[in-house]
């Protein structure tokens, strides 16, 4: 195998990886931003059930 081929191989496998890692910490952005507003949503469905009795 050439050694540009090999090279160009390795470049390609460390973009892909460097993609990998971006994407799963957008993931996890936005599972915490979901989880959050679930949280605040459930907190104010307690809170108005609270004030209802």
């Amino acid at each position: 195998m050439p050694k540009a081929f090999l090279q160009s191989k390795e470049l390609k496998q460390a973009i892909t990886s460097q993609n990998l890692a971006y994407l799963m910490r957008i993931e996890l952005i936005i599972i915490k931003i979901t989880y959050y507003l679930l949280y605040i949503y459930y907190n104010s469905l307690n809170f108005e059930k609270r004030n209802s009795t």
